[in-house]
């Protein structure tokens, strides 16, 4: 179960092995550690250091959302799982150019055929040019990919096919959502900002899976290294990201402009009202998710939980590390 604190003057304490939240003197809710999934907190409520410890051993993440101005969302979870072959296999494949650029090219491809899983529940809403044009750019750049060579010409193509999906979303969405293409930090428009969210939220369960698999989340092949950026959750995230945009949009239909609200140095944000329906209808999309690359077969979508969808993907990714390292 997802908990999330979104109240003033809470305060969070362990008793007997459950985590209990307080208003004042009054019982908020409770849960074991054992049935935590995830912590989401706003603003700064006051738990104790005895929560922090029985979720990192629990291995439940937390994620900290920036609650006013400029500040940066913070993941907390458990450290590097003891195990060691994945991660030695990890940074021997990162560290030669040549493997990278082939694990590089595996991300992007699951990445652009990942489309298909929100393009096919809005084909039948759409343009036929639209559509057609969405199609060929796809096609276009899956080819292009597999002829590339570095991963800075597979960024510019893994651009064009963002920027390709996005222009398709701004021609069908109604004009009351003000949405012209991505944007973020901060999100300017409704649609972003529940992407931003939700991307969040779904790198959170990557970060845990990576780690319980024995990889390193710093290294990665598609994002590079770089100081406080865990690259192969980034990695991971770019297959699932399809998932995310299909339950902003199936969500839009239940909310209105007035259940965001809109600051200049916060960007555009889902309301204190409002976050209850994300927050509930999240924990079942969740577990739920739409299996990212198998399409709509007979007008249904497979799903399964995220947590299992992400695992296999890493595994599939430790047996292609084997065979690109014993290839290289």
């Amino acid at each position: 179960m997802l908990m999330v604190l979104d109240r003033s003057e809470l305060t969070v304490r362990l008793v007997d092995g459950v985590v209990q939240v307080y208003h004042g003197e009054s019982l908020l809710q409770r849960a074991a550690t054992n049935l935590l999934e995830m912590l989401v907190v706003y603003g700064n409520p006051l738990v104790e250091s005895s929560v922090w410890r029985a979720l990192a051993q629990a291995g439940v993440p937390a994620v900290i959302l920036a609650s006013r101005g400029m500040q940066t969302t913070a993941l907390l979870a458990e450290g590097l799982a003891t195990q060691l072959p994945a991660r030695r296999l990890q940074y021997a494949c990162a560290e030669s150019d040549v493997l990278a650029v082939q694990l590089a090219r595996w991300v992007l491809v699951r990445k652009v055929l990942s489309y298909q899983l929100p393009f096919l529940v809005l084909e039948p809403h759409l343009d036929s040019v639209l559509a057609g044009r969405f199609r060929e750019t796809q096609q276009q750049q899956l080819g292009k990919l597999h002829q590339a060579q570095s991963v800075d010409v597979f960024l510019g193509l893994e651009g064009i096919m963002s920027r390709e999906w996005f222009q398709l979303l701004a021609a069908v969405l109604p004009e009351q959502w003000k949405f012209t293409g991505r944007n973020r930090q901060p999100p300017r428009d409704p649609l972003n900002a529940l992407l931003s969210l939700g991307y969040t939220l779904a790198l959170a369960d990557i970060r845990q899976m990576v780690i319980a698999e024995g990889f390193d989340p710093a290294f990665g092949f598609l994002h590079q290294p770089y100081p406080a950026r865990e690259a192969l959750a980034l990695d991971v995230l770019e297959i699932f990201r399809s998932g995310v945009d299909l339950f902003a949009l199936n969500l839009l239909a239940e909310l209105t402009p007035e259940s965001f609200y809109y600051r200049e140095s916060e960007g555009c944000r889902l309301s204190k009202a409002a976050r209850p329906l994300f927050y509930r209808e999240w924990a079942i999309y969740r577990d739920n998710w739409p299996r990212p690359l198998a399409g709509n077969r007979g007008g249904q979508l497979e799903t399964a939980p995220l947590q299992e969808q992400v695992r296999g993907q890493l595994r599939l990714l430790r047996q292609v590390l084997e065979e690109v390292k014993d290839a290289g």
